[in-house]
């Protein structure tokens, strides 16, 4: 984000301290679940690509053949008008 888009934000819900403890969280979490297993991350955005990486790391799922994978979604409607 530009410091002008900062400056817009009413508030910062989410310091980021509380979300990398909430991604180790989520990997200790994701590691015990899936033990032994071979889990697909799919990130929906492309955005979210980062964040399924940073998971991957924190579940230690990064040792493994796996690979995140983005899965590209378009409008329903396909350029088509809606009457």
């Amino acid at each position: 984000m530009t410091p002008d888009q900062l400056r817009r934000l009413p508030q910062v819900l989410f310091d980021e301290a509380q979300l990398r403890r909430r991604v180790r969280e989520l990997g200790a979490e994701i590691a015990r679940d899936y033990r032994g297993r071979d889990p697909v991350l799919v990130s929906v955005l492309k955005g979210a690509i980062v964040f399924v990486a940073d998971l991957m790391r924190a579940s230690r799922l990064a040792r493994l053949s796996s690979e995140p994978t983005a899965l590209p979604i378009s409008n329903s409607t396909c350029g088509r008008r809606r009457s």
